[in-house]
């Protein structure tokens, strides 16, 4: 279940947008799936172009990034690009999560951690 994993890479699916919200993890969504004007960008999704209910937002406007992302802080979904790179700030994250899960840096499991 997408509440496991450390990173979600969503594809133009219902089953993707529901991994991506049921989880609290960072999600990757291929760039060109994206609108927008100016800096922020949205989901694309051809069933809302008619006025349809968005799934996720229903009886709510879409956020403005000033809403949705405060301090400099960064949101879970990141636009991925054709050449694959991530932002350095996911890179350390996910290194972060992995280190997390060895269980030689795990102190109940036997494991030590470096004396600072």
């Amino acid at each position: 279940m997408a509440k496991h994993c450390d990173l979600i890479v969503c594809s133009v699916s219902t089953y993707s947008q529901w991994a991506a919200f049921l989880s609290t993890e960072p999600y990757l969504w291929y760039r060109k799936q994206l609108t927008g004007d100016g800096p922020n960008l949205r989901l694309d999704w051809p069933q809302w172009s008619d006025g349809g209910l968005r799934p996720m937002l229903v009886g709510r406007p879409p956020l403005s990034a000033s809403e949705t992302v405060e301090g400099g802080a960064y949101g879970r979904g990141v636009p991925c690009d054709d050449d694959g790179a991530l932002p350095a700030w996911l890179m350390e994250h996910l290194s972060r999560r992995i280190y997390s899960k060895h269980h030689a840096s795990d102190l109940v499991l036997g494991g030590s951690l470096p004396r600072r």
